[in-house]
């Protein structure tokens, strides 16, 4: 045992002791500094251990952010390529519609020309017919009046 060790318990205690109460001393000051070097070696593996598993689940907590965010990106594009689509489609949606409805109204266009030149048509043959009764009660007046003209020019 050191002779600083003696000096120091000395100064401590103010009295002079024994070596057997020193070295008894010394060893419980040691057994105490062997204890806590030991407590805290196993704190700081202990720290060391939470630190590799903090530095683990960050490591995976990255890659699942990772992850995440590269399938926000997918879904995103997936929606803009979605709504583009659906943008597409409405404009032919609505192409569609005005083809459709400028056909209805062509069809409708001719059905009412065809309705309008069949009453035309029926008129025009009412008026042939009435024509045609008027003619065939003057012709016989004007055959008759051709004959007498015949005979006047060769008389």
């Amino acid at each position: 045992m050191p002779d600083q060790w003696s000096k120091v318990v000395f100064e401590e205690v103010g009295r002079p002791l024994t070596t057997f109460a020193v070295i008894d001393q010394w060893h419980s000051e040691t057994f105490v500094l062997e204890t806590r070097r030991e407590s805290s070696s196993s704190v700081a593996e202990k720290l060391r251990e939470n630190l590799q598993n903090a530095a683990e689940k960050i490591k995976k907590l990255s890659k699942e952010l990772r992850e995440v965010k590269s399938r926000a990106q997918a879904h995103r594009e997936e929606r803009e390529a979605l709504s583009q689509e659906q943008s597409s489609a409405l404009k032919e949606k609505t192409r569609l519609e005005l083809t459709i409805k400028d056909l209805r109204d062509e069809v409708e266009g001719d059905d009412s020309s065809r309705k309008r030149a069949e009453r035309e048509l029926a008129r025009l043959q009412e008026t042939v017919a009435q024509k045609m009764s008027l003619l065939d009660g003057i012709r016989p007046q004007y055959e008759a009046q051709k004959k007498r003209e015949e005979e006047c020019t060769r008389e």
